[in-house]
């Protein structure tokens, strides 16, 4: 059995047979096409969905960097008695992973740091935190714990001014 296939010449005529074929079901016809939608027809909002997403978006870029801080953290420690670095620069040039870019706030200011914690400080302490309130006029937080957490400016205080009770009142390593 003898196949043909179409010629250049004989596509056109039978893209027009399939052609109006489908038009009378409905098949090809732009007339029941939903117009394009304009910006009056978008919902109420609609900018304000789309910052928001952004918002969120870069939030979630911020709390990974967050997270990998505290991986960071957690080797420099592991190697040294379970105690956190004096600063978040003694991190970069002592963690062959860190970098400069690990240490800042998403505009490239450094991160605020509470030295002289360990892995055995309380959980909720803060270890390091942006001082610029962000996402919901909140603060990206890290706690001794790797949690990273978002907190108000006034629970951002108190949590500070506990982290510094627990530190004040811990035992030196003289003691």
């Amino acid at each position: 059995m003898t196949r043909t296939i179409p010629s250049h010449r004989t596509l056109p005529a039978l893209a027009a047979v399939l052609l109006s074929a489908l038009l009378p079901l409905g098949g090809c016809d732009d007339t029941d096409a939903p117009p394009a939608p304009t910006a009056a027809d978008k919902p109420q909002g609609y900018v304000e969905t789309l910052l928001a997403s952004k918002d969120k978006a870069n939030a979630t870029v911020d709390a990974q960097r967050l997270r990998t801080l505290s991986t960071y953290l957690t080797v420099y420690a592991v190697d040294r008695n379970s105690k956190f670095p004096p600063s978040l620069q003694d991190l970069v040039e002592k963690v062959d992973l860190a970098t400069r870019e690990d240490i800042l706030t998403p505009d490239g200011r450094p991160l605020q740091y509470v030295a002289g914690q360990s892995m055995h400080s309380p959980g909720q302490s803060v270890l390091a935190y942006d001082d610029q309130p962000r996402y919901g006029g909140k603060h990206l937080v890290l706690l001794v714990g790797a949690e990273v957490t978002t907190l108000t400016p006034d629970e951002l205080q108190s949590a500070l001014a506990k982290t510094r009770a627990s530190l004040a009142a811990a035992p030196t390593a003289d003691e």
